[in-house]
């Protein structure tokens, strides 16, 4: 059964829980939701200060909670009853760079946790204690010093969105308005992409890809302009897509299209993973919906 779970302004980031349930980011209210296992909102934070643009959320080990603020370019850190606990990293004037619109957020395999700057166009990656480790522009391995160019690249990111590590090793990326995906070896060099450079409608092809969760056999990715989400094999064969109506995954070339219907999007940001089922941030629609993996 598909849930759709209002009471969203413009719900972006999307995250399951411990204990069942999910966090929700709200880009435009600038709140951080948590919604019980029944779907029944239990809290919103009230910052302190308020967070600018709450974008997307991470749980740590310990259970407290990280939420990146893409216009007060930082990440904030919430405590599990919903507390702030302060500023994990933010911005600072020696490294106009950093943090310059901190969208996606994931934690590595190896605890490590990476922001995806769409403001300077590369992935960041951070220790638990908020200390910068390194930086990926798209070109060439995580690199530990100099800085990037903070300018768009065919070559390298634009406007990167959303990085995961698959069961391999490789990490794949979502490179938001060069329209593909790409895929890096464990040193973090190149190693193939799939889409781009020009927008796309047809299934397999993207129009600004930003946002991938991991599901059995592969991956999904949600695209903000082409109202659907995509499901491929690790080595990205298409396997299907849900959006307009009829609910469900589907194989037809046809376009997805804005959709307020159950199992349809409009302007999709956020896809994650939930006891068998897809978290999607349903954005310009003001819901979260919960879509079984095996919908039909």
């Amino acid at each position: 059964m598909i849930r759709a779970i209002p009471g969203f302004t413009r719900p972006f980031g999307v995250r399951a829980a411990p204990g069942g349930g999910f966090y929700a980011a709200d880009l435009k209210t600038g709140e951080l939701t948590r919604v019980g296992p029944d779907f029944v909102q239990a809290w919103r934070t009230v910052g302190s200060p308020a967070m600018k643009g709450a974008h997307s959320v991470a749980v740590l080990p310990d259970a407290s909670v990280l939420v990146t603020d893409f216009y007060g370019r930082s990440v904030r850190r919430f405590r599990p009853d919903g507390s702030d606990a302060g500023v994990f990293a933010a911005a600072d004037a020696a490294r106009p760079w950093l943090l310059a619109g901190p969208a996606g957020l994931e934690i590595f395999p190896d605890g490590s946790i990476v922001v995806a700057d769409y403001g300077s166009h590369c992935l960041l990656r951070f220790s638990p204690d908020g200390r910068l480790l390194s930086w990926h522009d798209g070109t060439s391995g995580w690199k530990t010093s100099g800085a990037p160019s903070g300018a768009a690249s065919r070559d390298g990111f634009d406007r990167v969105h959303a990085a995961v590590v698959l069961p391999d090793g490789r990490m794949l990326v979502a490179d938001t308005w060069n329209h593909r995906l790409r895929w890096f070896d464990e040193r973090g060099d190149a190693a193939g992409a799939i889409g781009g450079p020009e927008a796309g409608r047809a299934p397999g092809s993207f129009d600004a890809p930003v946002s991938l969760a991991l599901v059995p056999g592969g991956f999904v990715v949600s695209e903000f302009n082409n109202a659907r989400v995509q499901r491929f094999t690790s080595d990205g064969r298409l396997v299907g897509w849900l959006g307009a109506p009829p609910a469900g995954w589907r194989t037809d070339a046809a376009a997805a299209v804005p959709s307020a219907a159950p199992g349809g999007f409009n302007h999709p940001y956020d896809v994650k993973t939930t006891d068998g089922a897809l978290l999607i941030a349903d954005t310009d629609n003001a819901r979260v919906q919960v879509i079984p993996l095996d919908a039909k």
